[in-house]
């Protein structure tokens, strides 16, 4: 068999009541609207194929786990994952499987991506929403597995490890660092040769119910200046991405030294004045697809960078790489008035000796 990977996109028409579905029964013209090599050539069938017999499949469970898209191919902020090992990856299949987008991304802009563990560029790209150029909440279909080398195309195959990774992206980030798109709700099934399950994958069916928290932390608008004694209002929103209750879920916040806590508060009923309280203050537990949100109101008390953080934990989370939130905000330039003559004096001779010296430099 001749190792070759290639990228494949899948691109399908809407249906009048908003499922849109591919159909491997489609003729040879239709195909070649759906595949496409990793040079962005439209799949012509000639090439070499081979007849491979699937024998096992993995099924992510969107239902179960939500995955977030945020931005471009291998940013650090997307879902990259290693969900199943195997041979070789023959056919996809997916059934109402939802897309949510955000921030004005078109559903056309999310990709799922398949590779081997080198995450090259010449994985399986799957793009559940080609064609739909437009926000919104879609679902999406096959109606059947769509079958690699039926259309021509070559099986993707592992490195001698093999594994394959899993990664959400976008085709077009339209904001830096923030989610594009959510997957809430559906299956995906990925069909190949020898395929095993990964349990310590989030969103592949059948894994033991977590909980998977996520962060965002904001500031409120604070004018053009800051000043001593002004007040600052941090908004915080935790969000349970998984699919069980967050258990014994604890809040850290620290706000350093020149701010004053007034009051830290949250919509469960937790609400504290006292700023060591905020540095582990447990809250309620937080349900599957619930959120928990808490403002934060200060006072500057002191000039300096103001870089108040937060950390959110829980027992069951099943992944800690988005429960960390930070500001930093310029902070306040403070004066020191000279107020008697010493201290004039060893001003004004400080910066003559400053001078001097740059002078002789």
């Amino acid at each position: 068999m001749i190792k070759l990977k290639h990228n494949i996109a899948l691109f399908a028409t809407m249906m009048a009541f908003g499922v849109c579905s591919v159909f491997a029964e489609k003729s040879g013209v239709q195909i070649e609207t759906v595949l496409s090599k990793s040079v962005g050539e439209e799949g012509t069938n000639s090439t070499q194929s081979v007849n491979s017999q699937p024998n096992s499949f993995v099924t992510f469970d969107f239902s179960q786990y939500h995955v977030e898209s945020w931005d471009g191919k291998d940013s650090a902020n997307n879902t990259q994952a290693h969900c199943f090992n195997g041979s070789m990856i023959t056919g996809v299949e997916y059934n109402n499987v939802t897309i949510e987008t955000i921030s004005g991304s078109y559903l056309s802009e999310a990709v799922i991506y398949f590779s081997d563990s080198n995450a090259g560029d010449d994985g399986l790209r799957l793009v559940l929403g080609a064609g739909n150029e437009f926000s919104g909440t879609q679902s999406f279909s096959s109606n059947g597995i769509l079958d690699i080398t039926d259309n021509g195309l070559s099986d993707v195959v592992s490195l001698a490890d093999g594994v394959f990774l899993t990664q959400f992206y976008e085709k077009i980030d339209d904001l830096s660092n923030s989610v594009d798109a959510r997957y809430t709700s559906g299956t995906l099934k990925v069909h190949g040769i020898d395929l095993v399950a990964n349990t310590n994958c989030m969103f592949v069916q059948g894994v033991e119910a977590g909980s998977d928290l996520s962060i965002d932390f904001s500031v409120e608008d604070y004018g053009d200046e800051l000043k001593l004694h002004d007040e600052l209002q941090f908004n915080l929103v935790v969000t349970n991405m998984g699919s069980g209750n967050a258990t014994n879920v604890v809040l850290n916040a620290q706000i350093g030294s020149n701010l004053k806590l007034q009051e830290l508060s949250c919509d469960d009923g937790t609400n504290t004045l006292e700023r060591d309280a905020i540095s582990s203050l447990s809250v309620q537990d937080i349900a599957s697809s619930d959120s928990l949100s808490c403002s934060l109101s200060s006072k500057i008390i002191s000039g300096g960078m103001i870089k108040p953080e937060v950390t959110i934990t829980a027992d069951n989370d099943i992944d800690n790489s988005n429960n960390f939130g930070i500001q930093t905000i310029a902070g306040v330039l403070v004066v020191v008035p000279v107020n008697n003559l010493l201290a004039l004096v060893v001003l004004f001779f400080g910066i003559v000796l400053v001078s001097r010296r740059k002078n002789q430099v």
